[in-house]
């Protein structure tokens, strides 16, 4: 996903929807922070090519429940 991407997933959302995610009951999980980073991948590429990436932290919803 890219960020033209983002930008046209959420035009039409309200300015004051919550960002987050459900855990395994349906739960809201708060979004903690938002921000860019410089980073890589490995895999697919052969040597360390880095690049910008926005960042999104969530809250986890920690293990299965039993």
């Amino acid at each position: 996903m890219t960020i033209k991407d983002l930008k046209e997933a959420i035009k039409d959302l309200p300015d004051d929807m919550l960002v987050g995610n459900t855990g395994h009951f349906g739960e809201y999980l708060e979004c903690w922070s938002v921000g860019t980073k410089k980073t890589y991948n490995r895999r697919r590429y052969k040597d360390d090519v880095y690049f910008d990436i926005l960042e999104i932290s969530i809250e986890s919803a920690g293990d299965e429940p039993d």
